[in-house]
């Protein structure tokens, strides 16, 4: 059977299901060409996590900033930068990601405190936990991801290292911002 004497629209049909197929590749294609330059393609959720990505982050702060073995670090749940957002869930589990990867790495988390009690300042609140040192930082969150800003803080002489990264919005992260 030759292709001339296909039906018509069968020989549609099938350019129609090539096409959708062809076009449901295409996002791949984008991050293949492009990389990450306009956010996390789909195909890279299943790469990164928010869990990897507070890991990295922070190991580049302890390359910055070697720590003594057992050091003691408060760390802070992170805060929103847009006042108006919700989101505090996202910032302390991100808080709690980085103190259990600063733990593997040998240092000593120190609790926070009740949240009904305040501390006038960060350098109180780290001298009242007998912490030298403190883990602080803020995220914001766009379209595909959120960015995420850490500083590591020693009381008395500000900040030892810093180091800024994102984390792709997938369902949890969504249902974390929420």
């Amino acid at each position: 059977m030759y292709a001339s004497s296909v039906n018509p629209r069968r020989r549609a049909g099938i350019a129609l299901v090539q096409w959708a197929a062809a076009a449901a590749a295409l996002p791949g294609c984008a991050g293949y060409y492009y990389g990450e330059r306009y956010g996390p393609t789909p195909g890279s959720w299943a790469r990164a996590s928010s869990d990897d990505a507070n890991r990295a982050a922070v190991q580049r702060l302890l390359r910055d900033a070697p720590l003594e073995p057992r050091a003691r670090v408060l760390v802070r749940p992170l805060t929103n930068i847009d006042p108006a957002a919700a989101g505090a869930r996202f910032g302390r589990v991100v808080a709690e990601q980085l103190a259990s990867a600063l733990a593997q790495a040998g240092m000593t988390i120190v609790p926070e405190p009740d949240p009904a009690q305040k501390e006038p300042t960060l350098d109180a609140l780290m001298q009242a936990r007998a912490a030298p040192l403190a883990l602080v930082g803020s995220y914001t969150a766009a379209t595909r991801q959120v960015y995420v800003s850490l500083r590591l803080v020693r009381v008395g002489q500000g900040v030892l290292a810093a180091v800024a990264y994102q984390v792709p919005i997938d369902e949890d992260v969504r249902a974390l911002l929420t």
